[in-house]
């Protein structure tokens, strides 16, 4: 009896444990109930009227009952929704689920019955069929409400008749939602009513197809892009055609190199290393070196350069040529005058001109105009995005020119970035092409046009890094290449045991490698590893300013004195500035 009477009264038990959590789910299921019925669509009418460009302008006009205070909820729109004006309550407008929609906020909750009506524009809602048909598409609503609707209304006007039948689809009927609506069809006009109450998060997607030139399309985004995908494709195969033939090469190995050149100056590296223009600054810091001149800096800032000796037949003629018209009227003149200006970019080009010849074949392609088609492509590309980008207006064809002059610009910069790799400007280079690479890619990704970008980046990357020391070269061009970049190396990681080594038997190797260093974009790493060597006294550098006492302070006076000159000259960019 015992057991038994054990065995009732855990059964009893049971039973009670089981009966309070059906009631505590009783309880759950009610609440989540009521919360779901906190608010519903009275009515929710809109009327659509739909251009000649396919473009249409919507009013929603919705009467909301709040059964308990709801301090937020928010309308949905549509994807591309523009021209947004609420009236019925303060609002805000934010994306969601990548549909615009309408929020309302308030503090002491939204109750009874509200009125919203919301207009607002949709730029694209025609589109080209393959066949030549133009198809009208309109998601009501396109991400669904929060509430269920009660009465459902829509009105749609259209510039033209409407002679086919318009197909339906819901998220939750399916096709079957046309059994749930009352459609009405008078020549251009459409109107839909629902028999029945509508579910939350309801989407009813209507298409209506109509005959070809039914509405103007011709601000439509995309209409270039088949025409641009193959001349964006015919040009990339015509780049990598034209390197192929006219200016592959074999990779340059460094040869080792630990002191100047004695047959051209520090300013001339540019020529040799990239067949550009020389810098004034290197020039002249290399004459000082060798005691022609000397540059001095007042108080006040100002750069002089002083002549010091004659220049002789022991140098080049171009060398003499320009070293002759800077001094022709004085043995002292500022290295910010039109003068000094003038004549370093006249005596420059011919410089620049002589290089040319000696360096590279006759036969050799040209990188311009290998730069010339990779940007062509890239403007192409540009044209492929942003013409998706662009609104469906008569704007978007004044915008379109401005912004692939933008996509191209920002492709040089890549380019520039690749190219500039072994110069002064490496870094600040670097950091505008990376930049101008992920403003492209995020532009393209918007656009769903990310491979086509993508393989223009690759392709300015690839022309730039493949002509970074110019056209084909004849011998002794491709030798002076392989000694700069073993210069390079040097200057850039030289140990200290070896650097005092060579000061020992030079006193101011120093001051003789530092405009190198500097052009080739190594001077901070260069001065760095000479900080804890005692330097002679610079002979040919004068500061009023400052009193260098280390190899780092020595250079940052330099690059100071070299910004200025560059800066005056117009031989850089005004905005560049030295980098290690």
């Amino acid at each position: 009896m015992t057991k038994e009477s054990n065995k009732r009264k855990r059964g009893e038990l049971v039973r009670r444990i089981l009966s309070i959590i059906l009631c505590i789910l009783l309880i759950f299921a009610f609440t989540c109930t009521a919360s779901a019925a906190a608010a519903e669509v009275r009515s929710l009418k809109t009327d659509i009227i739909v251009l000649e460009d396919g473009s249409c302008s919507l009013t929603m006009n919705a009467t909301v009952r709040f059964l308990s205070a709801t301090k937020q909820f928010y309308i949905p729109l549509a994807t591309d929704a523009d021209d947004i004006n609420v009236t019925g309550a303060s609002y805000d407008t934010e994306s969601v689920s990548g549909v615009e929609c309408v929020i309302f906020e308030s503090k002491h909750g939204f109750t009874g019955e509200m009125n919203f009506v919301i207009s607002y524009t949709l730029p694209n809602v025609v589109a080209e069929q393959e066949n030549g048909s133009q198809l009208f598409t309109m998601k009501l609503p396109e991400l669904g409400w929060q509430y269920p609707i009660a009465e459902y209304e829509v009105s749609i006007a259209f510039p033209t008749e409407v002679t086919e039948q318009p197909s339906w689809y819901s998220a939750y009927h399916g096709v079957d939602i046309e059994n749930y609506l009352d459609i009405s069809i008078q020549e251009t006009g459409m109107h839909i009513r629902s028999f029945e109450r509508l579910k939350d998060q309801e989407v009813i997607t209507m298409e209506l197809s109509f005959e070809p030139d039914s509405f103007e399309l011709y601000h439509l985004p995309g209409q270039t892009v088949s025409v641009a995908s193959v001349l964006f494709w015919l040009l990339l195969a015509a780049t990598l055609a034209y390197y192929f033939l006219r200016l592959r090469r074999k990779r340059f190995s460094p040869s080792l190199r630990q002191t100047t050149f004695n047959d051209s100056t520090a300013g001339e590296i540019p020529c040799q290393l990239s067949g550009q223009a020389p810098d004034a600054v290197g020039i002249l810091a290399y004459w000082g070196n060798l005691g022609y001149l000397s540059i001095s800096r007042s108080r006040n800032g100002r750069i002089l350069l002083h002549k010091q000796m004659e220049m002789g037949s022991e140098r080049a003629a171009l060398e003499r040529k320009l070293f002759y018209s800077l001094f022709r009227s004085s043995d002292s003149v500022d290295a910010a005058s039109a003068h000094v200006m003038r004549v370093s970019q006249r005596v420059g080009a011919l410089i620049q001109r002589s290089w040319s010849q000696r360096l590279f074949r006759k036969n050799s392609g040209s990188p311009y105009l290998l730069r010339l088609l990779s940007l062509l492509t890239a403007a192409i590309s540009s044209l492929m995005t942003f013409d998706l980008l662009l609104p469906a207006n008569l704007l978007r064809w004044f915008l379109l020119p401005i912004l692939i002059a933008l996509g191209v610009f920002m492709s040089y910069m890549i380019w520039h970035a690749c190219h500039n790799f072994y110069s002064r400007k490496c870094y600040r280079s670097l950091l505008t092409g990376s930049l101008a690479v992920i403003a492209l890619l995020a532009l393209s990704i918007s656009a769903g046009s990310f491979f086509v970008t993508l393989c223009s980046i690759a392709l300015q990357i690839f022309c730039a890094v493949t002509t970074m020391f110019g056209g084909l070269r004849v011998k002794a061009g491709e030798d002076i290449v392989k000694q700069i970049l073993g210069l390079r190396a040097f200057l850039k990681s030289a140990r200290i045991e070896q650097i005092q080594r060579l000061i020992q038997s030079d006193s101011q190797y120093f001051y003789r490698m530092l405009p190198f260093a500097e052009q080739l974009g190594v001077a901070s790493n260069f001065a760095a590893r000479c900080n804890t060597i005692q330097l002679e006294p610079c002979p040919w550098l004068i500061d009023s300013q400052q009193n260098p006492q280390t190899a780092s302070e020595f250079y940052a006076v330099y690059a100071q004195i070299a910004v200025v000159i560059r800066k005056e000259q117009g031989v850089r960019s005004p905005t560049e500035v030295i980098y290690g």
